[in-house]
């Protein structure tokens, strides 16, 4: 005799949720997804920056060794010619080797970043910076509470609390019968008597569940409280992207003024060591006076610089906050 049986399963609410229940981890997924590719791209972007402030750094140390190589060029001039002392030609060879210094830091400096950019971007090489970026902060009329619905880690928090919340919505379902129809057929060789050679027979299954011991209540609240810990979650990130928010417009500000008064240093610096290296060609002052007002004008360049950098990261931390970045 040969049996063979086929189930069916007609109505199944358990089995429903739960299929509805994985579509929604999915867009969990995907949300993670999205929010590490995101986190990337920030990863990118100050790589970025970080490239654009060690070049503008090197043009700097550049500039600043061409000054001091000019400045020894004269004073060795006047020693050669009997007019100046060799004290004050080696104390300009030593800032040209000094300034030498710094521009291979620099140089090192620019590779490391462009050598980190690369890994970001999964090349083989390193990746330079092509120009400044244009970043277009969102004007302060924009509510706070539309820039963080837009953030993709506060779309991430939601999209779990809506899988959460379908779990625990569906733990009634648990309490529903199921049914089932089962279809078997069945072969007898060699025929008997008082038996037909094929039959078949169909059921259908009603199936209650009533005694579990407990086990669906807990689940039911375990659920629940799942729910309430992703609210807390989600509670706690749209206050800490709102503070974010805050803090990147006032850093942005604060930053932009500090960079005209950067600027402002560096051209005062650099109007020094014009009339310093102009009065000392006229002997009116010192070599160690000129060495000093070069030295104090590449610190104030190199304060612009930073100013400068902080003004960039200042504006793509406002971005990152308002979940405009990347778009």
């Amino acid at each position: 005799m040969t049996t063979a049986n086929i189930a069916a399963p007609l109505i199944v609410p358990v089995r429903w949720a739960e299929r509805n229940q994985a579509a929604d981890q999915v867009l969990v997924s995907r949300r993670g997804l999205e929010e590490a590719r995101r986190q990337i791209a920030v990863a990118a972007g100050e790589a970025y920056l970080v490239i654009i402030a060690q070049r503008r750094v090197l043009e700097l140390n550049e500039r600043a060794r061409d000054n001091a190589r000019a400045h020894f060029e004269y004073a060795d001039q006047r020693y050669q010619g009997g007019l100046g002392s060799r004290l004050n030609a080696v104390r300009a060879e030593q800032e040209v080797s000094s300034d030498e210094s710094r521009v291979e830091e620099a140089r090192l400096a620019v590779r490391r970043a462009q050598e980190a950019l690369g890994v970001l971007m999964a090349a083989d090489g390193p990746v330079d910076a092509a120009a400044d970026p244009a970043f277009d902060v969102p004007p302060p009329t924009v509510p706070d509470a539309a820039l963080v619905a837009d953030r993709e880690d506060v779309q991430t928090i939601l999209a779990r609390e809506s899988a959460a919340q379908r779990r625990a919505s569906d733990a009634w379902k648990d309490y529903l019968p199921s049914v089932t129809a089962l279809f078997t057929p069945e072969v007898l060789a060699p025929t008997g008597l008082f038996a037909n050679a094929r039959s078949w027979r169909a059921t259908v299954l009603f199936s209650v569940p009533l005694l579990d011991s407990g086990q669906r209540r807990g689940q039911a609240r375990e659920r629940q409280a799942f729910v309430d810990v992703v609210r807390t979650e989600r509670a706690n990130a749209e206050r800490q992207a709102r503070s974010e928010i805050r803090t990147a417009r006032e850093a942005l500000a604060a930053t932009e003024r500090a960079l005209v008064h950067a600027r402002r240093a560096a051209e005062q610096a650099n109007e020094v060591v014009r009339i310093t290296d102009i009065a000392f060609r006229e002997g009116a002052t010192t070599n160690i006076e000129v060495i000093d007002a070069q030295r104090q004008a590449r610190d104030a360049e190199t304060a612009a610089a930073i100013a400068e950098d902080a003004v960039r990261r200042a504006r793509l931390e406002l971005l990152v906050a308002t979940g405009r970045f990347p778009q």
